[in-house]
């Protein structure tokens, strides 16, 4: 695809997709050649791949011209997809009413007729694709207009077939927030050829709620920098696991705050409370592990990248350029902006000490930096810690901790100091902080005696065909 090749014959092996089989168009040259006698076009690979790859393919299977093939593009798309909710056309016949409409269109010139004919549809053109079949209506009032640095409340019901409130829907809708398009231009270095096009915006807020008795609603901070115009996005998707529904508007005005706004868009929280760390509070960890980063913020996490301070990121070490991790956080579940988790796995970093530094900043630019300090251990390396019993000495009970590399089973057993067994204790548990709680009585629930006694840990770690690690240490009972 494209001459700067972008995707290759032999990347169709590559894919893992499964069942999540798109229908996959590519308005470009002889990319569905299936005529070639000596090997199979990218359409035909893509169309039999097990793994994964394409449940059907409109492509050509000759050299094709720019200008009809954009035409076709947009008449196909108009074809199959409904202004409104409902069922969309088979393929087959969205295909043919897009050659026809296109034909219409440019006056039945040949080169149309001749551009059309090159593209075919492999697969099967009765198919029609997966579509919502139902509505969500938003409030007019909320949708009018938004103002930066100010909460938003945003309502919407589920309409039923009669196009009124469907009291009997309930499950969840997700909801994304789109900063207005803006209009981009591109002028190529000859200066012969000018384009000019509506670019998305940045993602203000996407996030999920339920809806109850067919009604939902969310509240959500305008970031104060952004963009302003009448051309904010908004979709809603609501699924209750049988029925699904939705709604588009682009139309919304982000506005700038007025004189009298500004004199309530003052913070009513500091930066963002942060909380990082691995799994279970693991710090010694395998490559590629989940680094998870919960935020906290009353005014609302920032998470619309296309402005300095809401771009989430992660650094390590000494990097000079930081990754941007916006699109792996994610809001909590709720229909509000001010709380949600970052989950992020590790980029492919050596064997040894790192550190981690986070940067996020809520809605009106306050940012926070967190910094974690861990170390990336081989990947076929299991170790057991035994940190420490807490408390220690104790009087009633205590927790004894340890630091585990994978998931393990520990066998904990306590002794006297003259060799007898007190107390067995058995529990597993996943990578990271375990912690074992011994309530201070024997195998047959009596309290024990003020003194010293001595504690074998076990750790035999799941999966794995050795023998378990041996942990050992010491415990004083004053009462």
């Amino acid at each position: 695809m494209a001459d700067e090749q972008v995707f290759l014959d032999r990347d169709v092996a590559e894919l893992r997709n499964g069942l999540r089989l798109p229908l996959f168009m590519a308005y470009s040259c002889t990319i569905g050649d299936f005529g070639r006698a000596q090997a199979r076009s990218l359409s035909e690979k893509l169309l039999l791949h097990d793994g994964g790859g394409a449940i059907a393919c409109i492509t050509a299977s000759e050299v094709s011209l720019i200008d009809p093939n954009a035409t076709l593009n947009i008449k196909f798309f108009r074809e199959l997809t409904p202004d409104e909710p409902g069922a969309p056309e088979p393929l087959g016949v969205a295909l043919l009413r897009a050659k026809v409409g296109g034909l219409i269109q440019a006056g039945i010139k040949p080169i149309m007729e001749e551009n059309s004919h090159k593209y075919n549809l492999l697969g099967d053109p009765s198919m029609q694709l997966v579509s919502p079949r139902r509505s969500v209506r938003f409030a007019a009032s909320d949708i009018d207009s938004m103002t930066t640095g100010k909460r938003q409340t945003l309502t919407g019901e589920v309409l039923g077939a009669n196009g009124g409130l469907d009291t009997g829907f309930s499950g969840s809708v997700h909801l994304v927030v789109r900063e207005p398009d803006r209009r981009v231009h591109y002028t190529n270095e000859e200066q012969t050829a000018f384009v000019s096009y509506w670019y998305p915006g940045g993602t203000v807020y996407e996030g999920t709620t339920d809806v109850s008795g067919g009604k939902f609603d969310f509240s959500f901070k305008i970031p104060r920098f952004a963009g302003r115009g009448n051309r904010a996005f908004l979709r809603a998707y609501a699924d209750d696991g049988a029925e699904d529904a939705v709604a588009l508007s682009d139309t919304t005005l982000f506005l700038a705050p007025s004189p009298g706004d500004t004199t309530i868009l003052i913070p009513v929280d500091g930066p963002p409370r942060v909380e990082m760390g691995f799994k279970g509070g693991a710090t010694i960890v395998k490559p590629g592990a989940i680094l998870q980063a919960r935020v906290n913020d009353a005014d609302g996490i920032n998470v619309l990248n296309t402005t300095p301070e809401g771009k989430i990121a992660l650094g390590f070490d000494a990097a000079d350029l930081p990754i941007d991790v916006t699109k792996s956080f994610t809001f909590d579940h709720g229909g509000l902006d001010t709380s949600g988790v970052l989950s992020y796995p590790l980029p492919d970093l050596p064997i040894g000490e790192h550190r981690a530094i986070f940067k996020v900043a809520d809605s009106f630019g306050q940012v926070q930096l967190d910094t974690l300090q861990f170390s990336v251990t081989e990947q076929m390396h299991y170790a057991a810690e035994a940190v420490l019993n807490y408390p220690n000495p104790f009087s009633s009970t205590t927790y004894f901790l340890f630091n585990l590399t994978d998931q393990a089973d520990i066998q904990l057993d306590i002794f006297t100091t003259s060799g007898k067994r007190v107390r067995r204790l058995r529990e597993t548990h996943e990578a990271g902080e375990a912690w074992i709680l011994w309530d201070g009585r024997d195998a047959a629930g009596g309290p024990i005696a003020n003194g010293t006694y001595l504690y074998v840990a076990k750790v035999s770690f799941v999966g794995l065909d050795r023998g378990p690690q041996t942990l050992r240490g010491k415990v004083v009972k004053v009462e």
